[in-house]
C-alpha cells in the first residue's frame, strides 16, 4: 500500500484554448479548467500542482490556523 497522502509535480502550462488549459509533465500532456490556473501565467510557464486527500488537507488547515492563533497571541 502506497503511504504517500500527497503528491507534488512540477508541470508546464503547454496551451490555453478557450475555458481548458493543457498541462505537460513527464512527457504526458492533460487538461484543467483554465480557471484553475493562478493569475497572470503564461503559456511555457512552470507550475507546481499538488494532490492530497481530505484528511491531509483538514490536517494542514488546523495546522495553519493554530500558528496563525497562536501569533495573534503572541502580539497581545
Amino acid at each position: 500500500m502506497n503511504m504517500n497522502i500527497m503528491k507534488k509535480a512540477k508541470v508546464i502550462l503547454e496551451s490555453i484554448d478557450g475555458s481548458s488549459a493543457t498541462l505537460k509533465s513527464d512527457g504526458r500532456s492533460f487538461e484543467i479548467p483554465q480557471d484553475m490556473l493562478p493569475g497572470r501565467v503564461e503559456v511555457g510557464d512552470n507550475l507546481f500542482i499538488e494532490i492530497k486527500d481530505e484528511h491531509t488537507e483538514l490536517q494542514d488547515q488546523e495546522s495553519l490556523a493554530k500558528e496563525v492563533l497562536n501569533e495573534v497571541l503572541k502580539e497581545e
